[in-house]
């Protein structure tokens, strides 16, 4: 899954490089190694970024133990039932 927003920098840098690809030829329009090594390095560090945002923004997990919780409900339910005179 690709990404969605960008930033204005990034789309000022991608506007250039989409203006210099029309206009090169095609061995121009080829990317050198350390080109590529450096886009992947920069999504890399875009994606642990993205990651922490996400994970800072995100709620707090409450831990729950649901077995116990259900014991607890059934005992509850129990005296409601002993409690409450049932009509015949």
């Amino acid at each position: 899954m690709g990404r969605n927003k960008y930033s204005k920098t990034e789309i000022d840098a991608i506007a250039l490089l989409l203006r210099k690809k029309k206009t090169a030829n095609r061995s121009q329009q080829k990317l050198d190694d350390a080109t590529i090594a450096a886009m992947k390095e920069k999504r890399a560090r875009d994606k642990a970024r993205d990651e922490a945002a996400k994970e800072k923004e995100a709620p707090t997990p409450v831990a729950s133990d649901w077995k116990a919780a259900m014991k607890e409900w059934e005992a509850w339910e129990e005296t409601q039932t002993k409690h409450t005179p049932h009509a015949s």
